[in-house]
Order: C-alpha cells, then structure tokens, then sequence
C-alpha cells in the first residue's frame, strides 16, 4: 500500500514538473512573437488611418511590391482577401467568387510588382507574419489586403529568415521616395530574440519649399504627382476635392486633376 503511494507521488510529481515545463515554452514563444513583431514594425513603420481608412492621419513606410498578382479588395467590401506568399508566389486562400459580386461594390484590382502602398499592421500569429495593406485612391477607390508569410505552426520564426523572406517581396521607401535605409539587427545571444532598441524621431521638415514645385502643372493627376513629391504627408477628402499635403505646400485635385497648388 505504502509503495503504490509512493508511486502516485512521484508521477503526480513529474505531470507537474511537465506542466511548469509547457507554460515556460509557450511563454517564452509568445515573448520571443513579440519580438519579432516589434522588429518589423522597427523595419516597416505602420501608417496611421481614420477609423473607416478612408484617410491617412499619419504616414509610415511606403512598400514598393517586388512581385506580381497581390490582390486587394475596395474598402467598401467587409473583409480583406487573405494573400500568402510561399515558394516565391503570391497566391490566394480563398476563391474570389464571394469578392467579385457584391452589389456596388468596384471590383478585386491586382496589383503587380512596383505599384506603392502602406502597411497599417503587423501580427506575428501562430502559423503566420500578417501585413494589413492600404492603397492610395485608383480613381476614388482605395484597396485593402492581407498578405501572409507563414512558418511552422506553434513555432517562432527566425528574425533574419523572416526579413529576407519580406524582402523578397516589399522595397521600402521613405517619403520623397528615398529608399529606406536597412535596420540593424539587434545583437543577442544565440538561441534568444530581444527587442530593438527605438528608433529616434525623423527631423523636423526644413522650412524650404520642395524644389519639384516647380514641375507640378495644373491638370495633372495623382500618380504624376507622387511620382514627382512622393507620398504626400496626409491625404485630406474633402468632398469634390482630395488635398495632398506635404511640407509647406499643398495639391488640390478636383475631378482626379491638380486644379491648384498652395
């Protein structure tokens, strides 16, 4: 009687050494998602939106696609079409039947490799990274997306796997569409993630005036504008009217062509 006991105490005992065991992995898995997570949004800084994303209060980095066949959806729609990239491919989880008839809604657009948008948010899921994706307006419409790129289920990815993969996809641009400088990676010990350390604010704006002013001309559309300032400031919908704002200058449209420059 004393021996079997003797033998319920022990394996009572190992179950709990097992349980405290399982709860330091899976925490430290949920710290080291973290800081992964963290590490992106050092790399890739989020853009700010209104609630509804029909405008940008804030802009971060500008994602330059790399690869073809990255479909998004209009806002209006109610969800975003999932995306994953694997084997160097975009495809799609879902079948586009469900996107494609919605009554007033525009239509799915594919963008390919060079067009431009923003990232909004970042997840470092359990089987997956997650970029939310933003376009700018396509004659009035903005698009939304989420790309995937997954990794082993229940596992944490590599910090510099990660990078290079997302890399593989997205150029990142600052605006005035200088490319962005790479991010050092935090040192740590092998086997360990830690956080990066932050990122000092950018300079203030110099006072001076964008020289390209000169180049922007009344009847011009947004893309010719971009493609001259870069990604404006802040984007502001006014009615019949669309506002680009950077430093110390100011680009009206009206009808999708500048009408005015302040």
């Amino acid at each position: 009687m004393q021996k079997a006991g003797l033998l319920i105490r022990i394996s009572w005992g190992k179950y709990l050494i097992a349980a405290a065991t399982l709860a330091c992995v899976s925490a430290h898995a949920q710290d080291s998602r973290e800081a992964v997570q963290q590490r992106l949004t050092s790399l890739y800084k989020l853009t700010h939106t209104t609630g509804d994303e029909t405008d940008i209060l804030s802009a971060g980095t500008i994602l330059v696609l790399k690869k073809d066949n990255l479909i998004m959806v209009p806002l209006a729609n109610p969800t975003a079409l999932p995306n994953t990239f694997k084997e160097g491919k975009i495809s799609q989880n879902k079948l586009l039947n469900g996107f494609d008839h919605i009554p007033g809604v525009p239509k799915p657009r594919k963008f390919v490799a060079t067009e431009k948008m923003w990232v909004t948010q970042i997840e470092v899921k359990n089987d997956a990274v997650v970029f939310d994706l933003l376009s700018d307006p396509f004659e009035d419409v903005r698009y939304k997306g989420l790309l995937r790129f997954p990794f082993a289920k229940g596992t944490v990815p590599q910090m510099d796997v990660m990078e290079q993969t997302i890399a593989e996809v997205f150029d990142r641009e600052t605006l005035g569409g200088k490319q962005a400088p790479p991010v050092p990676a935090p040192s740590s010990p092998r086997g360990s993630i830690k956080a990066p350390p932050p990122i000092p604010p950018p300079p203030p704006p110099s006072d001076a005036a964008p020289t390209a002013t000169q180049k922007i001309a009344v009847g011009q559309t947004p893309d010719q504008v971009t493609a001259i300032l870069g990604q404006p400031q802040r984007i502001v919908n006014a009615g019949a009217k669309q506002i680009y704002i950077y430093p110390n200058m100011k680009v009206i449209f009206v009808g999708n062509k500048v009408s005015d420059v302040q």
